[in-house]
């Protein structure tokens, strides 16, 4: 459990910049591209047997940074980031809740132009808004980001020449 808590406590530098929902209906697969702070990107899927590209799951057989920090950006309990595996019910409950706050998240989107309130967390990095961080917002839907997220997730876009758009769009 200790190990588990310092992988939690260490993903605080990481930041998620795609997912993309596949599987089938019974059992469900997300993949996750994330990004630390020494700009490596490494594809995390949380399926019926989580993985990762990293070296720890590669080389180690263990459980890494990026699976725990996924996990916890799902808000998945933590009871079950200690599993190595999941059951279907289990992997669909996630698929539930990351769902509801997709949903939740682009309920809240503003009109074109207009900054929302900062609350919540930021959709980067899944952390809370605190008023010693610096935010920045999109002028297409009116999300905020934490100014130091957002650059990060814009350095990636561009060194993999993706467009830097928005977020939700």
């Amino acid at each position: 459990m200790a190990y588990i808590d310092w992988l939690i406590s260490v993903a605080f530098s990481m930041y998620m910049i795609r997912h993309q929902i596949g599987g089938t209906k019974h059992i469900p697969q997300i993949s996750f591209e994330v990004v630390g702070s020494t700009g490596n990107i490494y594809e995390t899927v949380i399926g019926k047997v989580p993985t990762c590209n990293c070296p720890d799951v590669i080389f180690r057989k263990t459980q890494c940074k990026h699976i725990c920090f996924v996990l916890s950006a799902m808000n998945v309990p933590r009871q079950l980031m200690y599993q190595r595996s999941f059951l279907p019910s289990e992997l669909r409950e996630m698929l539930a809740v990351l769902s509801l706050k997709r949903t939740l998240d682009t309920t809240t989107l503003t009109s074109a132009g207009k900054r929302g309130p900062i609350e919540d967390e930021c959709p980067i990095c899944f952390h809370d808004f605190e008023t010693d961080k610096k935010t920045t917002w999109c002028q297409s839907c009116g999300s905020n980001f934490h100014k130091a997220c957002f650059k990060k997730w814009e350095a990636t876009m561009d060194a993999s020449h993706t467009v830097v758009r928005c977020l939700y769009w």
